[in-house]
């Protein structure tokens, strides 16, 4: 009898411990689901964020979207729609430490970021810069979508530019695969200092050679000193790699351009080291 019931506890005890491993396994997937979440390290100019709101009318519950007021370290959640006007920029970090610069007239929306690879974004039109750190050195899984293409990125730095029925990838460092929405068995991969361009059911085009700092001046935020950081040292995806030396035109390598501010090299003219981010609290509607 005492073996019997020693028996039974000993299996209760190995169930608590087994839902008890379960949780603890599960924390760190949830905070880092929750860790991912977009987040607006600085902006200028005109922008705008559309949330989609449950609206009631009577009995009947309809989703509206609203327009809301923005700021620094503000989190941006799925479904969320980013709207640039002709002067506005606005800057978006990870907890990885990767980063994205919207340029002026674009739209884009946040994607869901729980699953593997993570859809980072829906880039509608316009202009958008990114770069995905790698982490610890191995890949870090992300995809990209626009109206005509999918890219797959591991850790890179690439801009996308969106324009009616087309969309352009430039590849300033690592490596992407791009493909046609509906064409996805037609891979094309790119390596640093090269782009293609992908229209409405067509493959990827032959590949471009671009020099370095192509789009630059798009992303080059006013109010960010020229190499420095753009936020708090302290705010997740607020670091930027060193900016390395240049390499002249006569360099082999000159086509892959080393990491260097995501904005682009120089940043704005005029800036300084000591100048400062004059990041606002709240976004001007259009």
């Amino acid at each position: 009898m005492r073996m019997r019931e020693g028996c039974r506890v000993y299996g209760l005890l190995a169930r608590l411990t087994g839902c008890l491993l379960a949780v603890v396994t599960l924390l760190p997937v949830a905070a880092a689901q929750t860790d991912f979440k977009p987040v607006i390290l600085s902006f200028e100019g005109s922008v705008e964020v559309r949330k989609k709101v449950e609206a009631t009318a009577g009995l009947k519950a309809t989703a509206v979207t609203t327009s809301v007021n923005i700021s620094t370290h503000q989190t941006l959640d799925t479904g969320d729609t980013i709207v640039t006007g002709r002067n506005g920029r606005l800057v978006i970090g990870l907890a990885d430490g990767s980063q994205a610069v919207i340029a002026p007239k674009s739209t884009i929306r946040i994607e869901d970021l729980t699953s593997s690879p993570r859809h980072l974004f829906h880039i509608i039109e316009g202009k958008t810069r990114i770069q995905i750190e790698k982490l610890g050195g191995r890949p870090n899984p992300y995809r990209v979508n626009t109206p005509t293409t999918v890219i797959t990125v591991r850790g890179t730095i690439f801009d996308i530019i969106v324009g009616d029925d087309q969309s352009e990838v430039f590849l300033h460092e690592g490596e992407v695969e791009v493909s046609n929405r509906v064409l996805p068995e037609q891979i094309l991969r790119l390596v640093a200092g090269q782009s293609t361009r992908v229209a409405r059911f067509r493959p990827p085009s032959s590949i471009r050679i671009f020099s370095p700092g192509k789009n630059d001046p798009h992303f080059r935020m006013r109010s960010i000193p020229a190499g420095g950081r753009i936020a708090r040292s302290d705010t997740p995806g607020s670091r930027l790699p060193e900016r390395p030396p240049q390499r002249s035109e006569s360099d082999p390598r000159v086509g892959q351009r080393d990491p260097g501010s995501i904005f682009g090299r120089g940043g704005r003219p005029g800036d300084t080291s000591g100048s400062t981010s004059r990041s606002r609290s709240g976004g001007r509607r259009f």
